[in-house]
């Protein structure tokens, strides 16, 4: 009797909770740069440029840059000297002209040590909550804390909101969705197993979920499917796409967000289920009958390894590497939570050191983690050009990149960066290219109709 109450009670709740997790204004994005767009030093050598290796596609694009940089400051440079002789320049613009043809340094040296070869650092509000986060996270992959996917999940969150999300409302829907799929499966008399968990998650987030309200006749409780977020998907307009309180607020999300409340789910109920990425994609696996089942949680429908191969993205490194189509271990998932802080980070700050030292710390624990990776190529590169901008604006001497040692080190942690991307077997999908494959699971539906009929076959076989 005693435990018909509580599961009354965790339902009398689950209507308000869901509608109590709280809306907010999103702050305004920075302005975020991509893996692949180098901004680069002109460089004078051999009639103005180097010349081109054609076995160095990154070389190649550098000098193309050079070249308009190059042409571009020659262009202004007798714009403004005609326009010096007929005496028509302000003296404000007359004396940057001098100090561009007369520069106060005394070496090329100096005047690239007069540089800053760090960003600058962030002051707005909101950044001691995600340095806050960041050393729980420290604490849970150093063992100091117990790895924690809800906790991980709402530091992010909550960092982005700058501490306005209720951590207890958060908890508190998430297990009344649990104790509603638990009083499911005592409903349909589901066996209590592994097995069991997962498929009861399974329709509680792909199908129409109906339970029967206990003492109260003829009231049933219904939650419908969650729907794939078209819109912004990616959550470029607004981060808040990505975040699993969105997900239950509005009951749309997409390949970031559904995976990780089926996960948090599973954790709630002691279910086994793991995280495993795709190109721009992520799903989850569960075991049926000793063998792994690939779960989209975007559509609904169970696929296989083989049909994930057919996007033609997935390079045989990556395989080898276990970047793609392998479980995440707890640790590896809560360094993929850590990941999510950085970017909304980003998102909120733009690139700085906060990127990469939360990059750094998810490579410690999960080396192949591709997220990482990438965070760590674009802080290098946009750090490259931060230091680039830089010597534009003060008007230093043309350099090539081993002319000075700070930035030929930089230089070649941007070289190292993709090279680390490369070695692992990164492909990038296009966007268009990965909306057409999501398009293609769609078609898979007959067959997932007949997966799904086979796992509840097994479910209740002796």
């Amino acid at each position: 009797m005693k435990k018909a109450l509580l599961i009354a009670l965790i339902f009398s709740t689950i209507t308000k909770l869901f509608g109590q997790i709280p809306t907010f204004q999103s702050p305004q994005p920075a302005t975020l740069g991509n893996y692949g767009n180098v901004v680069t030093f002109p460089t004078q050598k051999q009639n103005g440029f180097s010349q081109p290796n054609p076995n160095n596609v990154l070389q190649n694009l550098l000098l193309q840059q050079q070249q308009q940089i190059h042409l571009q400051n020659q262009r202004l440079i007798n714009q403004a000297t005609q326009y010096q002789q007929q005496g028509t320049l302000p003296q404000d613009v007359l004396d940057d002209i001098a100090a561009f043809e007369n520069p106060k340094y005394s070496s090329v040296a100096e005047a690239y040590n007069s540089l800053n070869y760090k960003f600058p650092t962030v002051t707005k509000k909101g950044v001691n909550f995600y340095e806050t986060a960041l050393q729980k996270f420290d604490n849970m992959l150093a063992g100091k804390e117990p790895l924690n996917l809800k906790r991980a999940v709402y530091l992010v969150e909550n960092s982005y909101y700058e501490n306005t999300m209720p951590y207890q409302e958060f908890d508190e829907t998430l297990r009344n969705i649990a104790g509603l799929i638990s009083l499911k499966m005592q409903q349909d008399k589901m066996p209590n197993n592994q097995l069991a968990k997962n498929l009861a998650i399974y329709q509680f987030m792909a199908d129409t979920f109906k339970v029967k309200i206990p003492h109260k006749e003829n009231q049933i409780f219904t939650h419908y499917p969650f729907k794939y977020d078209f819109e912004d998907y990616r959550g470029e307009k607004d981060y808040r796409k990505m975040f699993v309180s969105k997900l239950l607020l509005q009951h749309s999300g997409q390949c970031h967000s559904m995976p990780l409340l089926y996960l948090l789910l599973a954790e709630e109920l002691g279910a086994k289920a793991w995280l495993s990425y795709l190109p721009n994609h992520s799903f989850i696996k569960f075991m049926v009958n000793g063998r792994l089942q690939n779960y989209e949680t975007t559509n609904g429908h169970f696929t296989t390894d083989a049909f994930a191969l057919q996007s033609g993205f997935i390079k045989a490194e990556a395989l080898a590497n276990k970047v793609y189509l392998d479980t995440l271990s707890k640790k590896q998932l809560i360094a993929h939570c850590l990941m999510d802080l950085a970017l909304g980070h980003e998102h909120k700050y733009g690139y700085n050191e906060f990127s990469l030292k939360c990059a750094n710390l998810a490579l410690k624990h999960h080396p192949q983690n591709i997220t990482a990776l990438m965070t760590k190529a674009n802080y290098y590169n946009a750090l490259l050009g931060y230091v680039a901008k830089q010597s534009r604006e003060k008007r230093l001497p043309n350099i090539q990149f081993g002319d000075v040692p700070q930035v030929y080190e930089l230089y070649q942690k941007v070289k190292q960066a993709q090279k680390d991307l490369d070695d692992i077997g990164f492909a990038e999908m296009p966007q268009e290219t990965y909306q057409n494959w999501l398009k293609g699971i769609q078609k898979e539906a007959e067959k997932s109709k007949q997966t799904f009929q086979n796992i509840q076959q097994s479910l209740w076989k002796k």
